[in-house]
């Protein structure tokens, strides 16, 4: 009986089988595509949606810019062939524009990643890429948004010297009032807005009181600079009714009254100084201008549904 030694059995020539024109296969495993973000080299992104606007604002006294459109690079590990092709699930919340290479994109803002109040941020968008049929892991990204609005004091307006009113803004022998609205922004995390660009529209301007049509001339709209915010993320709103002339009834300064004499709608965009309707509307109001004071009323804030920001939608 022949013996056949098993510790040869692994020592099988191939060159009998190579010469018959069998094929060898070797097969590897690719790795994964890695994403990162280009600011930073993490492992997730977020940014800003200004309503179609672009990032906003080199003046920022602190630095801080609302970036609209950020950037990705991918890494091919090696024996990697072929140009990396990008995709999102969230093709309607950002838009992403790979360079001619493939290994890198910039993510254009659609929409933000919530359109309630959150109280965390829920990295809800995913970016992948894939090369040779090997999709990367999911990159995260969230989109905030600025979203709500709220007066945090309100009442006469005085300057350093303690002179308030009229003659606080150096109209002596004006008779009538200012009042100073200190005003406040905050996305949709509940964050307060740092200072960034913005613009008030006005609409459906009023004369409630007859006697002041023809003597008092109509608010225009204004914009207000990231430069010009105050100390904890405020701006001021002021509402002025200073002259010389006499109204029937009659202005006054700074009181509690409750006589109306002016009203229009006031709504707020975050993003640009530019009075145009553009940006993120966070609030929409009623402004009276009573003979002892100015105030707001009626807010409709976050500004949502969109469509009650639209030009022609009132609140007073």
């Amino acid at each position: 009986m022949k013996r056949r030694t098993l510790t040869n059995f692994g020592r099988i020539s191939l060159a009998p089988l190579l010469a018959a024109g069998a094929v060898l296969c070797v097969s590897r495993a690719m790795a994964q595509p890695v994403i990162s973000n280009a600011a930073n080299g993490s492992s997730s992104a977020a940014f800003w949606y200004l309503n179609g606007l672009p990032s906003c604002c080199s003046d920022s006294p602190n630095g801080a810019i609302y970036y609209t459109q950020w950037q990705l690079n991918v890494y091919i590990p090696p024996g990697g062939s072929g140009t990396p092709v990008w995709s999102t699930d969230s093709p309607l919340l950002v838009s992403i524009a790979p360079a001619a290479n493939g290994l890198s994109a910039i993510l254009t803002a659609q929409g933000p990643s919530n359109t309630i109040a959150q109280g965390q941020a829920t990295y809800n968008i995913h970016i992948y890429v894939t090369e040779n049929g090997v999709q990367s892991a999911p990159f995260p990204v969230y989109i905030n948004t600025p979203f709500s609005f709220a007066i945090t004091s309100s009442g006469q307006y005085c300057n350093s010297n303690g002179d308030c009113d009229c003659k606080a803004a150096g109209l002596n022998g004006y008779t009538g009032y200012i009042t100073a609205s200190y005003d406040q922004g905050y996305d949709i995390l509940g964050n307060a807005l740092v200072p960034i660009d913005f613009h008030e529209t006005i609409e459906n301007q009023q004369f409630v009181a007859p006697g002041w049509k023809g003597k008092v001339g109509s608010p225009t709209a204004s914009g207000w600079a990231a430069t010009q915010w105050q100390p904890g993320n405020l701006w001021i709103d002021f509402y002025t009714l200073c002259g010389t002339g006499v109204l029937n009834p009659p202005a006054t300064s700074s009181g509690n009254g409750t006589t109306a004499g002016f009203t229009e709608t006031q709504k707020f965009w975050i993003g640009t100084t530019t009075t145009n309707f553009t940006g993120s509307c966070i609030d929409r109001n009623a402004t009276t201008f009573h003979t002892d004071h100015g105030a707001s009323s009626n807010l409709q804030t976050p500004g949502i549904p969109a469509s009650i920001c639209n030009q022609g939608q009132f609140a007073n």
